[in-house]
């Protein structure tokens, strides 16, 4: 782990997020994925503390509480003031789940939730005007508005089956708008936990697995939405691990903005646009 000064700029961070959540009339529980991972990071202020010994101690539960930090701080930060009453309904669910996706068998709903409000939260950041109802979240670009239904599938077979359900929540709202499709789980190494040599290495094996993750099933996705209301897909990965030296919880994420893909030019012209507005998520 790193130097005592960046441990405790992380436990300052993760106060700044209680502060917010106490704000909107929330708590982090002792239970909460997020307190768990408290706990696991103040070990490392102990004089002479040594994780190998500590039977007790995972990394991966750190690497992931980093993720979630930095997202579940991100989706405060964006949306506490715009989308209050949406957000404090939702953070009791968004505080839950396991310490580690591997380990949410019971509960998928929280982390579902923070690929949502994490995606919305982006869009918010670049000024695009944004709701939080179904599909999932509706923005508004260029007048028009679009809806997004995201999906976070955990095996390859149901890769395809909620893309379907994807086309017809859109429908359902009788909305042009993209779909949302977080790779996560579909990763090809445990955990999902990768240890890189540098923070350069872990960008560019997320920008590499995120097209290998994906090419099984871009054919079939693309049929699935040929001639429905979907303008195009959103494809997001993150991978999560550490940087091996020094060992540094990290994590990275890549997001590819794909158009349909049955020649129209307005809606290629539409997701570069939109893309090209983008401001990539930071903290305040």
């Amino acid at each position: 782990m790193g130097k005592a000064t960046e441990i405790e700029g992380t436990i300052l961070q993760l106060n700044n997020l209680r502060s917010c959540i106490a704000t909107l009339g929330c708590e982090i529980r002792p239970s909460s994925r997020v307190a768990i991972f408290e706990q696991h990071l103040r070990r490392f202020l102990k004089p002479r503390y040594d994780p190998r010994r500590d039977p007790h101690f995972d990394p991966a539960v750190l690497s992931h509480g980093t993720r979630d930090l930095f997202e579940l701080s991100f989706i405060c930060d964006t949306l506490a003031k715009s989308h209050r009453t949406e957000l404090r309904d939702a953070l009791p669910q968004l505080l839950s789940g396991a310490p580690t996706p591997s380990a949410d068998r019971r509960n998928r709903l929280a982390r579902n939730l923070q690929f949502q409000f994490f995606l919305a939260g982006q869009l918010a950041h670049s000024g695009y005007p944004i709701t939080l109802e179904e599909p999932d979240a509706i923005f508004v670009f260029d007048g028009a508005a679009y809806g997004v239904a995201v999906k976070r599938p955990i095996s390859a077979q149901q890769v395809v089956r909620r893309v379907r359900d994807a086309v017809k929540q859109l429908a359902r709202k009788n909305l042009t708008g993209f779909i949302a499709l977080s790779l996560d789980r579909l990763l090809p190494f445990p955990g999902p936990y990768l240890v890189a040599a540098s923070e350069a290495a872990l960008d560019m094996a997320a920008k590499t697995h995120i097209r290998q993750t994906f090419a099984p099933f871009a054919r079939a996705v693309q049929r699935a939405i040929t001639g429905t209301n979907v303008t195009g897909l959103i494809i997001s990965l993150t991978i999560v691990g550490c940087v091996r030296v020094p060992w540094q919880p990290a994590h990275t994420t890549a997001i590819l903005w794909l158009p349909r893909e049955d020649d129209l030019p307005c809606e290629e012209e539409l997701v570069r646009t939109v893309v090209k507005g983008l401001r990539g998520p930071s903290l305040s």
